[in-house]
């Protein structure tokens, strides 16, 4: 009898903390859909010229690109072949997410729980492109913009003792990317493309107060 009681008890605990978790999920999701479409009011900034910057998206995570030549040549000089490609795409996201994951297909439940629920080192993955693609969604900046989101990003780099990158060895998917160790820990408030959109925040650019997910980002570059 007692070990029937027992077994009613915990049994009861279990369906209590699945509708805890049920609970908090859906608060997290609707929440995300409202803060996605709620916009930032960045200060007006008037500039006497424009540069262009662009947004990526593989249909799940975001990327910030930049044109080769709007990147510093210190910065260049630790990109692996900076110099032959037009285009630098910069997406920062959970380490082992993406170095376990080459391919949607590969992907492990164990990985993305763990990126998601538990906060968790973190990389920056940097493709390069020979020629402007025709899904690059732009960005129009004034130069002080721009240096505010170069500024984000580079700061999101781990840097060594001589204030270098640090490539991470024998990463990358193709010869046109690589990962480097960044600053920062993974978590289902802090993914991948809150990470752009606190880059855009930065920038002083009108995004989404927060967004865990691309189309909240993009939706403000319509």
């Amino acid at each position: 009898m007692t070990s029937k009681i027992f077994f009613f008890k915990i049994l009861k605990a279990l369906k209590k903390a699945f509708l805890i978790f049920l609970g908090l999920l859906l608060v997290y999701f609707l929440l995300a859909f409202l803060l996605s479409f709620c916009s930032t009011k960045p200060e007006q900034i008037r500039c006497e010229s424009e540069t262009r910057v662009y947004l990526l998206t593989n249909g799940i995570h975001l990327d910030i690109v930049l044109h080769r030549d709007q990147v510093e040549k210190i910065y260049r000089d630790q990109i692996k072949d900076a110099e032959n490609f037009e285009y630098l795409a910069f997406g920062w996201g959970d380490k082992g997410f993406y170095l376990e994951t080459p391919t949607w297909a590969e992907l492990k439940l164990s990985t993305a729980f763990k990126a998601v629920l538990w906060k968790s080192p973190t990389a920056m993955h940097v493709t390069k492109y020979p020629v402007r693609r025709k899904d690059f969604v732009e960005i129009n900046l004034c130069e002080k913009q721009l240096q505010q989101l170069k500024a984000f990003i580079f700061e999101t780099f781990e840097k060594d003792a001589e204030d270098l990158f640090k490539e991470i060895p024998d990463s990358g998917y193709t010869p046109r990317d690589h990962f480097y160790e960044a600053k920062g820990s993974y978590n289902a408030i802090l993914t991948c493309n809150q990470w752009v959109n606190n880059a855009l925040k930065a920038a002083q650019v009108k995004t989404a107060i927060w967004s865990p997910t691309d189309h909240g980002v993009l939706y403000h570059r319509k």
